[in-house]
């Protein structure tokens, strides 16, 4: 009977220890995903379109005629960060392409704090929308006044 006692305060002493560790580490080194807005802008490169930010979404409107039915997120979206919240920001895409129309793609950028030395990493997630504009359909309601010069030798017949 001894000898399980001996056992259970070696146990609580481990865990006690393991509390102290746990207690030593910085509370930064615990970030939570969606710490700060770190992006700034976002751009479709080839499009020159600038994404609409509401909170941590991100939405592009492309033209109707834009080839094809999605864009590629690794090599058209370019991204500028708020470097006051987040330095050595890097993306990372939950899909390679965001489909037209289609479902939202993610997008984690993953940072550390501005002239941090404790090493934390932080998370933010962001969701990407890209819709097509809607068609316009071409159209003309007016008048067209055009002067033209006859040359010689030119007549005019009944």
């Amino acid at each position: 009977m001894k000898h399980k006692r001996v056992q259970g305060k070696k146990g609580l002493a481990l865990l006690l220890a393991a509390l102290l560790i746990l207690l030593c580490i910085p509370a930064g080194a615990y970030a939570t995903a969606d710490e700060e807005d770190i992006i700034k802008s976002a751009t479709l490169k080839t499009l020159g379109i600038t994404g609409k930010f509401t909170g941590h979404n991100i939405s592009f409107e492309v033209p109707y005629k834009t080839a094809g039915t999605s864009i590629n997120m690794d090599g058209e979206l370019s991204l500028k960060y708020d470097d006051s919240k987040g330095e050595s920001a890097i993306p990372t895409y939950g899909v390679s392409e965001a489909v037209i129309d289609g479902a939202d793609a993610t997008l984690q950028v993953t940072y550390n704090e501005p002239g941090s030395t404790s090493g934390a990493i932080y998370t933010s997630n962001y969701t990407v929308t890209v819709t097509r504009a809607a068609k316009v359909e071409a159209g003309f309601a007016g008048k067209v006044n055009v002067r033209t010069t006859v040359g010689q030798g030119y007549s005019f017949k009944d």
